[in-house]
């Protein structure tokens, strides 16, 4: 049956055997999406007195790419963080709010998901579904945007009932950003007059093949961790292109709250990212004769040795659990 990409649904699910598919726990709302289903193949060009550079083709591994996107939706946003960090802690915040701490877990196999996919025609379920990167994107009067890319096993046959539950969304007007000496200072720095960014993590995975496992995958392991940030705003000083020269070094916090919405009994929608160690790697001019001068900046996120630190994640919305 012919139809639109609107009439495809997604939903996601947090694997309990690694690679063994799950039912769907929570739906995404796409706001665009892109999947490729990979078969990779050998041909056998042995020379046989002919011409013609091959006389056969076999499979040899079989794998699926999706990227998503969606607004960010404080519920479903939990599945990818988790599998992406893999720490977190969760407590309650107030009656009927929850926080969820994320941090790095410096494993090699962390949380694996189960990609489900429904259309008009087919169903399937992806199996160990890994997260190789997540951007986060927003610009002044718009949402902010999340992209995430992931690998999986190839599909398999489903079947699927269509199910949404209403979800908070975050917007560019929710958004403050801070740089500070140290972490601790974040709280009382001032927010930072910016009007669109950019956020980078990814995480570097490598596929692994047994001969028992025939063309599908064994297993994704993650490996590599890297982040980069990059912002626009209007030019008024020297500022950021001398933390470039002289190496400057900052922590950096990205909040995201909801401050019109009340979950519980008091507190909001919230995604706020911490990072106790950057630095600025490049900064640019931006503009023509009759615009007004911008500048864009790229920051790099390390590792704090210092503090034992990286990257902390905290979400605030209205599920207990997962």
């Amino acid at each position: 049956m012919t139809h639109i990409w609107r009439l495809e649904g997604f939903w996601i699910g947090k694997e309990s055997v690694r690679g063994t598919a799950v039912a769907p726990a929570v739906w995404v709302d796409q706001t665009d999406a892109e999947f490729w289903d990979t078969i990779e193949k050998v041909q056998d060009e042995s020379a046989l007195w002919v011409l013609m550079n091959s006389n056969w083709s076999t499979a040899t591994k079989q794998y699926a790419e999706w990227e998503l996107s969606w607004m960010l939706a404080i519920r479903s946003v939990w599945y990818f963080l988790y599998s992406l960090l893999w720490n977190v802690s969760s407590a309650a915040a107030s009656a009927w709010a929850y926080q969820h701490d994320f941090s790095m877990n410096n494993i090699n196999t962390k949380q694996s998901l189960t990609i489900s996919k429904k259309t008009p025609i087919w169903q399937e379920n992806y199996a160990l579904a890994m997260v190789t990167s997540l951007w986060i994107s927003a610009a002044v009067w718009e949402a902010v945007i999340m992209s995430w890319l992931l690998r999986a096993k190839a599909w398999v046959n489903a079947a699927l009932t269509k199910a949404y539950a209403v979800d908070n969304y975050l917007y560019a007007k929710h958004v403050t950003i801070k740089l500070a000496d140290t972490v601790a200072w974040l709280a009382a720095a001032p927010a930072l007059c910016i009007e669109s960014f950019e956020l980078n993590l990814i995480q570097e995975l490598e596929d692994s093949i047994c001969f028992s496992s025939w063309i599908d995958l064994w297993d994704i392991f993650n490996k590599w961790f890297s982040i980069d940030w990059s912002f626009t705003k209007i030019k008024q000083d020297l500022t950021y292109q001398d933390y470039v020269k002289n190496d400057t070094v900052k922590a950096m916090r990205i909040q995201i709250i909801d401050t019109a919405t009340t979950i519980g009994a008091s507190d909001n929608p919230t995604v706020t990212i911490d990072i106790a160690k950057v630095t600025f790697e490049d900064h640019e001019d931006d503009g023509g004769l009759n615009d007004v001068r911008r500048e864009n900046v790229t920051i790099k996120w390390h590792y704090d040795l210092a503090n034992g630190s990286d990257i902390d994640i905290l979400v605030i919305n209205e599920q207990s659990s997962y």
